[in-house]
């Protein structure tokens, strides 16, 4: 999965890392007074808020950390056998000592870009995040002066890199790239630097060998910035290859900003390849940018059953229709609206608004057992009969009118139901049937504080840490994901756009559930579904289903 370079207008973008030790930024404002978990080494706090996994704008509890712990994890799953522990356990610190970009995982959205009354992310991707023109124009306006990397070099050399280097783009898209001598006007401008290159700040130093190597801009900047203090080389590990790390930055110039994909050519993590390709993951996200270059080949299938002309007569018959049979009927689940799910030890409730009338409408709960041979029809009941409450006082109401969002948080057995920014909890009981009690001692239903809210919730998901025994939740909203804690009953460390999530992951979805097994997540989306492997963060068909015809089956295929 990409992450499609979208929130901020022109910023920094990438800065390798050559060493261990990162360049944190240094905000007067953030309170360090986090008590770190077990095994944490003394820099955790700083490395989690300068790749954006903490919240700079608040001070920060236990629970943040372990939350960006998290987030820190998932968005490098598997790199190093890297698992989601929500701890600093030796391999989690192994992996932020690893040599990487210095550039935010999760960029965050600019409080100052947002409307005091407005939920939600405006619409800065329009002209922020891609070219709008096919064809760039680039320039080497200023060469290396370093006599490590001009005695293996040369000028002519540089220039064939940067040619590959983005032509390794250019073959996979509809972009073409023309060069242009020592043109500041070039919409791509590369320069080789050292320490304080710019005269206004950010400055954006270079630290001499090791640390940074270089950054980049999103489009439609253009501006590319080589560490010259570095040795690079071409074609061997003996330094830091020139050509990987301009294929990288170029990748960010083009809009592109990082990878969870550990083999894809936008991860943060520099790495030295012989054979550079781009990863489909890369490919998906230029061609999301630029569509997909008009040379490949693309083939059609043949009809089935085509006509037939007749030797003897020379009439041409028309194609043989195929058998039809009469459909069965179809049950009316068939063609809901999937409005929110969950799903506990193998019972599958779907929420959906039907018709009470004729100005009315209400919420129904469904529920489904699973079996191999697919889902079976248990029920149909109206809410109220499903969710709730003991005691005789009327207000607050057991349930919602509408739901947005449920969830289901099975080492804590509870029920989440989310209208709106209103929070409903029910205790199960270890009972896999309904009805369930609101947990009204707790104070449940509770309001949310939406100050920290990038969007109204449209989908939750309980997720499991790698042992599978403690879970966290996430909170879809429209093109955005957080985290919720759904101890302290506020929005975690994090929020990111849903395209950094898992690969091939839609926006807007309806609904989500974690199934049985723990290893996969459903997401609706409309009358389609996708089925998410949590292990490897990805869509695992990127296609959609059916959901009258893959989901429910049945009388409904």
């Amino acid at each position: 999965m990409i992450y499609i370079a979208n929130a901020l207008s022109v910023g920094i973008l990438a800065c390798f890392l050559a060493g261990t030790t990162a360049q944190f930024p240094a905000d007067p404002n953030y309170v360090f007074d986090c008590a770190l978990p077990p095994g944490c080494p003394n820099k955790t706090q700083e490395y989690l808020l300068a790749y954006g996994y903490l919240n700079p704008e608040r001070p920060c509890i236990k629970d943040d950390i372990k939350t960006a712990l998290t987030a820190f994890q998932t968005m490098n799953l598997g790199y190093m056998d890297l698992e989601i522990t929500g701890e600093c356990d030796a391999t989690t610190v192994k992996v932020m000592n690893q040599p990487r970009c210095g550039c935010e995982d999760i960029v965050k959205f600019q409080k100052k870009m947002m409307p005091q009354n407005f939920i939600g992310p405006q619409e800065y991707r329009l002209g922020t995040t891609k070219w709008r023109k096919k064809e760039l124009t680039w320039s080497v306006l200023k060469y290396p002066e370093n006599p490590r990397t001009t005695s293996r070099i040369s000028r002519s050399q540089v220039d064939d890199a940067m040619k590959r280097a983005l032509d390794i783009w250019a073959k996979e898209t509809t972009l073409t790239f023309r060069e242009l001598k020592n043109n500041p006007n070039a919409d791509i401008t590369i320069k080789f630097e050292t320490g304080r290159h710019t005269t206004s700040p950010p400055y954006y130093d270079f630290d001499g060998p090791g640390n940074v190597l270089a950054h980049a801009f999103f489009p439609e900047s253009g501006v590319v910035h080589f560490d010259d203090d570095e040795f690079y080389v071409l074609n061997n590990n003996d330094g830091t290859e020139l050509y990987i790390v301009a294929a990288h930055e170029f990748g960010h110039t083009l809009g592109i900003s990082h990878s969870n994909i550990n083999s894809a050519l936008m991860a943060p993590y520099y790495s030295y390849s012989p054979t550079l390709q781009l990863d489909q993951d890369d490919i998906a996200a230029v061609q999301a940018l630029y569509g997909k270059s008009s040379n490949r080949v693309t083939t059609t299938q043949r009809p089935t059953n085509p006509p037939t002309t007749s030797k003897t007569t020379g009439i041409t018959n028309p194609p043989t229709p195929r058998p039809t049979t009469r459909p069965s009927p179809q049950p009316d689940y068939c063609n809901m609206r999937i409005k929110a799910s969950f799903e506990i030890e193998g019972k599958t409730f779907l929420f959906t608004r039907e018709k009470a009338g004729s100005w009315r409408t209400k919420t129904y709960v469904y529920e489904f057992s699973s079996s191999k041979s697919g889902l079976t029809f248990k029920s149909r009941k109206p809410i109220e009969e499903v969710f709730m409450k003991t005691g005789s006082r009327r207000y607050p109401r057991a349930y919602p009118y509408r739901v947005d969002a449920a969830a289901y948080i099975p080492d804590r057995r509870y029920i989440f139901l989310f209208s709106g920014t209103r929070a409903y909890r029910y205790s199960t009981n270890g009972k896999t049937e309904g009805p369930f009690n609101l947990d009204r001692n707790e104070g449940f239903p509770k309001w949310m504080d939406v100050s920290e809210f990038p969007e109204r919730p449209r989908a939750a998901v309980a997720m499991p840490y790698s042992r599978y025994n403690a879970y966290y939740m996430l909170i879809f909203g429209t093109t955005m994901v957080w985290d919720w804690n759904f101890y302290t009953q506020r929005v975690g460390a994090w929020a990111y756009p849903i395209d950094v999530f898992g690969r091939n992951m839609p926006q807007r979805v309806d609904g989500a559930h974690l199934q049985k097994s723990k290893r996969n997540v459903i997401f609706f989306k409309t009358d389609k579904f996708y089925n998410f492997d949590i292990n490897y963060r990805r869509v695992v068909d990127a296609a959609a289903k059916d959901v009258k015809k893959d989901f429910f089956g049945g009388n409904c295929g």
